[in-house]
């Protein structure tokens, strides 16, 4: 092979390799809390669809599960969406987190049944005599 072809392919080797390269990332790092100012538990569901990043790398729809660590921890490496192609590209969370209570102590879970029953039939009774009632039903 002479050395022109050589440089050539070289070249155009190069070329791909670099186009086939994974569109760099940024790292996110937070704390999840509850609405009660706890540190959350649990899982995060991450979507998105498919777009270019403002770097031109394509970047395919996908979907990603984070575990949230110690003290509601999360972080998690995503292709940044400033720029993106189709601009207002976002990504979508789902959080699934673990039961708040951990440590329940229920003395009658008879009486407990019961009472959470009459919450749940009350609030339905309530509703049910709203403006958000249908009239005539």
């Amino acid at each position: 092979m002479k050395r022109s072809q050589f440089i050539l392919v070289s070249f155009l080797l190069d070329a791909v390799v670099a186009r086939a390269q994974a569109p760099a990332t940024t790292t996110i790092s937070d704390v999840v809390y509850r609405a009660d100012g706890t540190p959350a538990g649990g899982t995060l569901l991450i979507t998105w669809p498919a777009f270019e990043s403002a770097g031109g790398k394509a970047v395919a729809a996908g979907a990603k599960s984070v575990a949230l660590g110690a003290g509601g921890v999360v972080n998690v490496a995503l292709v940044p969406n400033e720029g993106a192609n189709p601009s207002g590209t976002y990504y979508k969370v789902v959080y699934k987190l673990d039961e708040a209570v951990t440590n329940r102590d229920i003395a009658d879970e008879n009486k407990f049944r019961d009472g959470l029953g009459k919450v749940i039939d009350g609030v339905v009774e309530c509703l049910n005599a709203s403006a958000w009632a249908k009239k005539g039903a």
